[in-house]
């Protein structure tokens, strides 16, 4: 809980019973202050709350974006082996035994696969790195609103702790 929020509790508590004329007021004024109080310490704890998603959420933004780019590099890498050598790897055609075709063969749609993996991986990554984005900016706008919902109870608050103290401060002047 805020500092202010405890600050308008203890008041609350810490006030002595006023006579019986101005106790209404100020027993309303009470009312109204620890609610204040506790609707205060609920924003603070949605605020905090999605502060810490936007955290989560940038440090998913930050390893999605580093995982492309090394996507990026590898495909670049895999771009400049077939221009080079003009597609996929060449089977060799001059081989000794039937089983030595074979394994080239395997191993030629092994080094082939794995091109089409990192390809389908760079796309993955983007689209998650696009989630995330997409989600940051979602919750950076609810982190917005709940700093709004902070700022606007505060205001709420010290207005009505200002209240209390007045009252107080006429209570103890008709004593």
């Amino acid at each position: 809980m805020g500092a202010l929020a405890a600050a308008l509790l203890a008041l609350v508590l810490i006030l002595p019973a006023a006579p019986a004329h101005a106790e209404g007021e100020l027993d309303d004024a009470r009312r109204e202050a620890n609610a204040l109080a506790a609707a205060l310490a609920a924003s603070q704890t949605r605020l905090a709350e999605v502060e810490a998603e936007v955290a989560l959420l940038e440090h998913r933004a930050t390893d999605g974006n580093a995982r492309r780019e090394a996507l990026e590099g590898a495909l670049r890498e895999i771009a400049i082996d077939r221009f080079i050598r003009g597609g996929p790897p060449a089977i060799p055609v001059f081989a000794e035994d039937l089983h030595s075709v074979v394994r080239a063969e395997a191993l030629a749609r092994f080094v082939v696969r794995d091109n089409v993996d990192a390809v389908d991986e760079y796309r993955r990554a983007g689209q998650d790195l696009e989630l995330a984005v997409s989600a940051l900016e979602g919750t950076r706008a609810r982190a917005s609103q709940a700093l709004g919902d902070v700022r606007r109870r505060t205001a709420e608050a010290e207005a009505t702790l200002e209240r209390l103290e007045r009252l107080d401060a006429q209570r103890r002047a008709q004593e």
